[in-house]
């Protein structure tokens, strides 16, 4: 049973009794600690173990802390067709997203934080229907040059708000690309579709696969694949 302890340190953390693990394990997710112990063990045994990896956990946190920060949206920010506009609505007593031509508009209540939680969840929502119009506009039309450039033929497309991962290729030939590719430029957009071409030939990520990969993009693969990796989806 899951149950809830106040650390000294740490404040409040979930602590439980799991029937499969092997051993205490200690996790951090989203500012949250959890620590799991096997039923052989104890919940004394578990928090003595936490208190070992005090130092681990609160880097973690603090870590976890930065990169939230990090990734706030908030103006200036905006997409290929679309700029995040902020409008402090003092009668508001919630904030509201709305995507128009050109703009995702947030209405925020005068005393609303931005960086809260919900209110970036919100502007995320926002941010990925603006994405997802850009996408059914601008990306089956690369599609259709990188598949007549190299003479990799597709029988369909479809955009979804995947986060993780950027593109795939059914067995049917059927491309599902990320909304998300929008946040990337031009060569790196190409990279993904031509990667997800080739699954048309080949079903795996085989060195057969990837030399044919490397050849419709000039010998650039392993140069592509290590500037993507400096991106993610919102």
């Amino acid at each position: 049973m899951k149950q809830s302890h106040n650390h000294p340190v740490l404040g409040p953390i979930e602590i439980e009794r799991v029937a499969r693990a092997r051993n205490i394990r200690i996790s951090v997710r989203k500012g949250r600690v959890r620590v799991a112990y096997p039923w052989f063990s104890s919940r004394e045994r578990a928090l003595q173990f936490l208190d070992t990896k005090i130092d681990w956990v609160r880097a973690t946190l603090e870590k976890q802390q930065r990169t939230e920060a990090d990734r706030v949206i908030r103006p200036p920010f905006r997409t290929r067709q679309h700029e995040l506009r902020v409008v402090p609505d003092e009668k508001a007593t919630r904030a509201t997203v709305r995507v128009t031509s050109g703009a995702i508009t947030l209405l925020l209540p005068a005393s609303a934080d931005i960086a809260n939680s919900e209110i970036q969840e919100l502007i995320n929502k926002g941010v990925t229907e603006a994405l997802r119009r850009e996408a059914r506009e601008l990306l089956p039309p690369m599609v259709e040059a990188a598949s007549c450039r190299t003479g990799l033929d597709y029988r369909s497309i479809t955009i979804r708000a995947t986060r993780s991962k950027w593109g795939s290729c059914s067995s049917r030939n059927d491309l599902s690309l990320s909304v998300y590719l929008m946040l990337l430029p031009d060569h790196l957009i190409e990279y993904i579709i031509i990667h997800e071409l080739c699954h048309t030939v080949h079903r795996n990520h085989s060195a057969a696969f990837h030399s044919l990969v490397d050849h419709h993009l000039g010998g650039r693969e392993k140069e592509l694949n290590r500037e993507l990796k400096q991106y993610h989806p919102l």
